[in-house]
């Protein structure tokens, strides 16, 4: 039986590092592909249908964006290589709205099997914001993209995503 100690493994290139391994046997994998974007003006998305854009990928604010995941070009996340990823958006039901609201997570321009979200909050019920997140698992093949959409079906409900970076947002990561 043979032993292998190594900290690091890099790219068949060797220019890229591939798996971090430290002291206490964590593995790292610092390119993986993986994303976190935010609003940088509060938005209010009330029509049935629309497609939720002006994610902002500033890193200098707190997003994160390995390997050009997510595009602000067209606002959507684009699979770089075939495999499991999760993907989570939340934000709020919109201060005096009721109804039931819903967010579509969209592949390649249709609805996702098992990523199309509803809430429901009865007229009167609540006041105030109330916190809403949704997330999913999809298997996408390389090059596929996914798009986030608001669906509205009942009520007044609208979709509240909040400025910055700690209130309302969209990310994504590849799981393998």
């Amino acid at each position: 039986m043979s032993t292998l100690y190594v900290d690091n493994i890099y790219s068949k290139t060797g220019t890229a590092q591939a798996l971090d391994i430290d002291s206490s046997g964590r593995i790292l994998t610092p390119n993986r592909p993986m994303f976190k974007v935010f609003r940088t003006a509060n938005t209010n998305y009330g029509t049935s249908d629309v497609k939720m854009t002006g994610w902002d990928d500033d890193t200098s604010a707190g997003a994160i964006n390995v390997g050009g995941f997510w595009s602000t070009a067209n606002d959507r996340a684009t699979a770089p290589v075939t495999g499991l990823y999760m993907f989570e958006i939340k934000g709020f039901f919109h201060n005096g709205t009721y109804g039931q609201l819903g967010i579509g997570m969209y592949v390649n321009g249709g609805v996702a099997k098992g990523a199309d979200f509803r809430a429901n909050r009865e007229n009167g019920s609540y006041i105030g914001y109330t916190s809403i997140n949704f997330n999913a698992h999809l298997y996408l093949d390389a090059n596929d993209y996914v798009e986030f959409y608001f669906i509205q079906k009942a009520g007044t409900a609208e979709f509240h995503a909040s400025s910055g970076n700690y209130f309302s947002g969209v990310c994504g990561h590849l799981i393998g």
